[in-house]
């Protein structure tokens, strides 16, 4: 997988599209992960970008996704962006503790969220691309 893509698991249809179109405005694609255990295999195969992670998955939890993560060579080099309708603050504070660089509430806006992306990789100091994708 290329640099420029991002792993979005989210079980949500509908909040995967929004990710996507954030993601189309900073010249990024995107690959789906439906449930945290799909994630974990993917996140192995492939470098991304970023991770965009919603906390409550089938199989495989996202807190518990992070957890796993964290502790492989790689898992804390690539940023996460941790998204969710429902989590109480303690879940967040879990989450940042683990390694999420930050948190937006759903429901989501693709402008504030590309905005947050777009911050979340360059104090990644990870470059945008130069040139606009349409994956």
């Amino acid at each position: 997988m290329d640099r420029d893509v991002l792993l979005v698991v989210e079980d949500s249809e509908a909040a995967y599209q929004q990710v996507h179109e954030a993601a189309l405005r900073l010249g990024l694609g995107t690959e789906w992960a439906l449930n945290g255990a799909e994630a974990l295999r993917l996140s192995r195969l492939h470098r991304y970008r970023a991770i965009v992670l919603d906390l409550y998955l089938p199989l495989l939890d996202g807190i518990s996704f992070l957890r796993i993560r964290r502790s492989e060579n790689d898992g804390a080099r690539v940023p996460v962006l941790v998204i969710s309708a429902t989590a109480q603050d303690e879940e967040i504070q879990r989450a940042m503790g683990l390694g999420a660089a930050a948190f937006v509430q759903k429901p989501l806006d693709v402008d504030r969220l590309a905005g947050v992306l777009g911050d979340l990789l360059q104090r990644a100091m990870i470059p945008p691309p130069t040139t606009s994708s349409s994956r």
